[in-house]
C-alpha cells in the first residue's frame, strides 16, 4: 500500500495516485488560523525567555560557588596550618659547614 502526501498544486504524482495500483490517496494542505500561529509563536518566545533566564541563573550559581569554594579553601588552609606544612631548604656552603664545625664541633661530640 502506498500513501502519498502531496501539495495540491503538484501534478507530478497524479499518474501514480490515480493508477489502479494505488489503493489510497490522501491529499493534505495545512492552513492554520492566524491567532493559533501567533499563540504558538508567543509560547515559543516565552519558553526561550525562560531558558535564557535559566542559563543566566546557572552561570551566576557557578560563579558564586567558585568564589565561595575558594574562600572556604583559604579559610581551611589558615585554620589548619602547622609547622610541618612547610619545608625549609637551607643552602649550606662548604665554608658555612667548616665554620660551624669549628665553633660547635667539639660541643656536639661531647
Amino acid at each position: 500500500m502506498k500513501i502519498f502526501f502531496l501539495n495540491p498544486a503538484d501534478t507530478t504524482y497524479s499518474s501514480i495516485c490515480e493508477s489502479s495500483a494505488s489503493r489510497l490517496f490522501i491529499q493534505y494542505s495545512c492552513i492554520e488560523n492566524t491567532e493559533f500561529v501567533e499563540a504558538k509563536s508567543l509560547d515559543i518566545r516565552i519558553v526561550a525567555f525562560i531558558e535564557f533566564l535559566t542559563v543566566l541563573l546557572f552561570i551566576a550559581t557557578l560563579r558564586f560557588n567558585k568564589s565561595s569554594t575558594e574562600m572556604m579553601g583559604k579559610e581551611y588552609d589558615e585554620a589548619s596550618i602547622t609547622a610541618s606544612t612547610y619545608s625549609v631548604l637551607i643552602n649550606v656552603t662548604a665554608a658555612h659547614r667548616f665554620e660551624f664545625n669549628e665553633k660547635y664541633g667539639s660541643k656536639l661530640d661531647a
